[in-house]
């Protein structure tokens, strides 16, 4: 595990990283994984060495779901692996790297309105469990001008009263039915291809919406909303509720960012339209 985590720092993480972590992690016992903290450690005290500051900053921040996975205590290792909140979270994380923007993973407790000046564009995804007062520092950090983008399959309970809540009023929208199958999405304006809605680890095709002021951007084919976008202040909200996979993920960022005016510095072309390129 050690030489592990200190390859993939020094050398940089590879696809397998992202794309195949569960085989990755089946060469390591429970055992192993404690030394996680001992590793993180070492790295933090040698990286003024080997990794110089400044760093590059991230334009895209993800919101790492502590509070959700911790909430998930499993029986054994096996059971760790299954764990679908962490496998999609993955996913998305996957998709944001493959914009070519630089994503940095940020936590709740370094959330406030301030702190997110620094990033254009917010990712939630997974967030079940929240942090009281998390809707409105997001409220602030979108007013002032920040994008967020989430999942339908966030905001359900809050982490300290553990009570079931709803989404902020600034999503202009409400969770609907589950949708039961992969479907085609159509974009309005076709500001992408029509995308085929996958399907979670979770074995679920995402969440209808229903709008309360939001506008939609995407549909499935009986018109329902898969993605709605909302207003507020000088920023805005986009509400995913169908799921997609990485590649169409990541497609789906590209064209959020390049709608604020953040581009990746190196610029890929694809081999045809709409589909997505990448270097590794």
């Amino acid at each position: 595990m050690r030489s592990h985590y200190w390859t993939a720092v020094v050398h940089g993480a590879s696809g397998i990283s992202i794309f195949n972590y569960p085989k990755v992690l089946d060469n390591y016992s429970i055992e192993a994984m404690r030394i996680i903290p001992y590793v993180k450690k070492e790295i933090e005290t040698a990286a003024p060495v080997f990794m110089p500051r400044p760093r590059i900053i991230g334009k895209i921040a993800v919101l790492y779901p502590y509070e959700t996975l911790r909430a998930y205590m499993p029986e054994n290792f096996s059971e760790w692996k299954k764990q679908h909140d962490f496998n999609d979270f993955m996913t998305w994380y996957a998709g944001a790297l493959l914009t070519g923007i630089p994503v940095n993973i940020v936590r709740s407790d370094e959330l406030s309105a301030e702190f997110l000046k620094q990033y254009p564009v917010l990712i939630i995804r997974g967030q079940k469990r929240v942090m009281p007062g998390t809707g409105e520092i997001l409220e602030q950090y979108i007013s002032a001008g920040g994008i967020l983008v989430c999942s339908a399959d966030s905001f359900f309970i809050d982490d300290e009263s553990n009570r079931e809540i709803s989404f902020p009023g600034f999503f202009g929208a409400k969770r609907g039915k589950v949708i039961e199958k992969g479907e085609i999405l159509s974009f309005e304006k076709k500001i992408l291809p029509d995308l085929q809605a996958g399907i979670s680890s979770a074995g679920k095709y995402g969440m209808r919406l229903i709008p309360e002021g939001a506008q939609i951007r995407c549909a499935l084919p009986d018109g329902s909303p898969a993605l709605v976008k909302n207003t507020c202040g000088r920023g805005a909200v986009y509400l995913l509720g169908a799921e997609l996979e990485t590649k169409n993920i990541s497609l789906l960022l590209q064209t959020i960012c390049a709608g604020a005016g953040i581009k990746a510095d190196c610029l890929i072309s694809p081999e045809q339209p709409g589909t997505l390129a990448y270097t590794e």
